[in-house]
C-alpha cells in the first residue's frame, strides 16, 4: 500500500511513492538476565557495544577500545562492581600514515562474568562471526532500545541527504559481518524503522 491508500506491484513504485509500513510485531515481555546488580538495560547496552567496539575471542575477560573518554568513564561507573580497568593509548601516526586519535579501552577480567556473557549469546568470537545475542532476539522493547544503543554508539553514524526537495537525517550501521547486518534490518523492522542493506569498499584495512 502507497501514501494515497491504493496498492502497487513492487515493480511498478516509482520514486515518487510512499509505502506504508504496517507492523504488527509484538515484543516479549521478558527482560534479559541482570548480573549482580547490574540492570539489564545496562547489560544490553554492554552487549551493543560489545558487537560493535567490544574483543571476544577471551575466556578470561572482554574489552571495549573506543576514543571517546566520557563513554569510558560511563562504562566504568556503570560496571564498577566487576572492578573493571581502564587504559590508554597516545595518538600515533599508523605504517600507513594515518594519524589516529588517542584511544582508551575498557576491560573486565571475570571469568564468570564471561561465562555469563557466553550463555546469552555472546560467544567466543572474531569480528567476522559477531551477532545479535539470542537473548536480545527474545527480550523486551525497552532492553532492545539500549542494546540499539550501545550498538549504534559503537559503529553507527548519523547522516543528511536530500529527498526531494527536503533535507532528511539518515542513520547508518557499518559491519563486516553480513549475518549481523541482516539480523539488525530484522530488529529494525520489528521496532517498526524500514532499513536497506548497502555494501560499500573501503581503503582503510588495506
Amino acid at each position: 500500500m502507497v501514501s494515497d491508500g491504493s496498492w502497487k506491484r513492487v515493480i511498478d513504485l516509482t520514486s515518487d511513492d510512499f509505502i506504508i509500513f504496517d507492523n504488527k510485531y509484538k515484543f516479549p515481555t521478558k527482560k534479559i538476565d541482570s548480573y549482580n546488580d547490574i540492570s539489564s538495560n545496562d547489560m544490553a547496552y554492554l552487549y551493543g557495544l560489545l558487537i560493535s567496539e567490544g574483543t571476544l575471542t577471551n575466556k578470561y575477560s572482554i574489552e571495549i577500545t573506543n576514543t571517546d573518554e566520557d563513554l569510558m568513564n560511563d562504562l566504568m561507573k556503570r560496571f564498577k562492581s566487576l572492578n573493571p580497568k581502564l587504559y590508554s593509548l597516545e595518538a600515533y601516526i599508523d605504517d600507513r600514515g594515518w594519524k589516529c586519535k588517542k584511544s582508551y579501552s575498557f576491560k573486565i577480567h571475570n571469568k564468570e562474568f564471561r561465562k555469563f556473557l557466553a550463555s546469552q549469546g555472546l560467544g567466543y568470537v572474531k569480528c567476522y562471526n559477531k551477532e545479535i545475542p539470542n537473548s536480545i532476539l527474545q527480550c523486551c522493547r525497552e532492553n532492545v532500545n539500549h542494546f540499539l544503543r550501545g550498538l549504534f554508539i559503537g559503529d553507527g553514524s548519523v547522516f543528511t541527504f536530500k529527498d526531494r526537495q527536503s533535507i532528511r537525517l539518515g542513520v547508518a550501521y557499518y559491519s563486516v559481518c553480513e549475518k549481523l547486518i541482516n539480523q539488525l534490518h530484522i530488529l529494525l523492522k520489528s521496532m517498526g524503522y524500514i532499513s536497506y542493506k548497502n555494501k560499500r569498499t573501503s581503503s582503510i584495512s588495506d
